[in-house]
């Protein structure tokens, strides 16, 4: 059921897409990142996995005080593969560009505005048809924000720039908490295998076999 409204004045061009269980404990942080976006033509597409907890009621809070902005699927079944959890809640999304949100992370304002921008330079490099997933880099840190390492790139020796199908089979690269990608690769992408380990390597395996990944530093 999606209890939530669905934007209908203009075109969206950002939907972001997060699946929560048991968020309350930063759920409402990570929206009003969301909310402070120097960007504004997003919508926010929450699948609540059935939380236990108050996550619910927060995510309804929200949609009562961005009605145009966040649609919110409350679904009573869990799924316990994460993908598929991600994979149901991006079905609602029909904006050109994605991007995946984790419940319990931080946005920088520019996020969203910075990354497209990016998107859009590689577009007109490749042309809109290609698919296209762009990756950056985000930075570590504690339960209260307290920076463990500026760079998750250089934190985990992570090479950016190699995100060749073979080397990405070994070992995903790319974060999905900060990812963007096209409707054309979600349409490619979706709906994600049963056997998906996680949504962010499946999405980047297929951006590396039929399109192109970029990063934004």
């Amino acid at each position: 059921p999606n209890t939530g409204t669905v934007l209908s004045e203009g075109i969206i061009m950002v939907d972001i897409v997060m699946s929560v269980y048991n968020g309350e404990k930063y759920i409402s942080e990570m929206i009003d990142s969301i909310t402070k976006q120097t960007y504004k033509d997003w919508r926010l597409i929450v699948r609540n996995n059935a939380s236990q907890d108050n996550t619910k009621s927060i995510i309804e809070g929200y949609v009562e005080r961005y009605p145009k902005r966040v649609v919110f699927i409350n679904d009573t079944h869990h799924i316990t593969s994460i993908p598929l959890s991600f994979d149901d809640a991006i079905k609602y999304s029909s904006a050109e560009y994605i991007m995946f949100a984790d419940a319990d992370d931080v946005w920088f304002p520019d996020k969203i505005e910075v990354t497209l921008k990016k998107m859009k330079q590689v577009e007109a490099q490749f042309g809109d048809k290609t698919p296209i997933l762009i990756h950056t880099d985000l930075t570590v840190t504690d339960a209260k924000l307290q920076i463990i390492a500026e760079s998750m790139w250089r934190y985990q020796k992570l090479e950016k720039e190699n995100v060749s199908l073979n080397r990405l089979i070994i070992h995903n690269v790319p974060s999905g908490n900060t990812f963007m990608f096209n409707k054309v690769l979600k349409d490619l992408a979706t709906p994600m295998p049963k056997e998906t380990i996680m949504h962010d390597h499946w999405f980047a395996l297929v951006a590396a076999a039929f399109g192109k990944i970029d990063y934004l530093e």
